[in-house]
């Protein structure tokens, strides 16, 4: 009940409201803003950008589906409108692990900063499908490619991620 209202006084401009919503899942999306974007300030934006256009087009949802999947959907569709701005989707075939002495084993950040390893339209496929849980077809309509060749890149970025979990797991141990 507690979002309903939430909802009706975002939809009414109440800033109470929104102050409330974001509080409540600003972390979340950051997590998933920083996924695609694994630089904080770069992903800071995504999110403050993400809840804008939640903002304004609250009045679109219509309560049919869950609102925190409505909202995730704005969420990644704007970190993916900003890679296709930057033009920073690209399918690289050979690239370098990069180790961080950062990680703790058991940290749930290292897997992210590990994901955070592919290139970028590895990483993106990955996300999607691997971790949001979208289709190949919306992939491919997301990234304007064919539905093939997101099995395709995706089957490789499964690939290239066990290599870099394989690095990262025998030098921790």
């Amino acid at each position: 009940m507690e979002i309903e209202k939430l909802i009706k006084d975002c939809k009414k401009g109440k800033r109470s409201g929104q102050k409330e919503l974001y509080d409540k899942y600003a972390p979340v999306f950051l997590g998933i803003c920083f996924r695609y974007f694994p630089h904080y300030d770069v992903a800071n934006d995504i999110l403050q950008d993400s809840f804008i256009k939640i903002f304004k087009n609250i009045n679109k949802y219509k309560g049919i589906g869950s609102f925190e999947g409505w909202m995730k959907r704005i969420c990644i569709n704007t970190a993916l409108s900003e890679l296709r701005k930057q033009k920073k989707i690209q399918f690289v075939e050979d690239f370098q692990f990069e180790n961080s002495p950062s990680f703790t084993p058991g940290n749930e950040n290292d897997i992210i900063e590990l994901i955070t390893q592919l290139p970028d339209g590895y990483r993106e496929i990955f996300n999607l499908h691997g971790i949001e849980g979208y289709s190949f077809k919306e992939i491919a309509e997301l990234m304007n490619i064919t539905e093939g060749n997101v099995r395709v890149k995706y089957h490789r970025a499964r690939k290239k991620m066990q290599e870099i979990l394989e690095k990262y797991f025998m030098e921790v141990s």
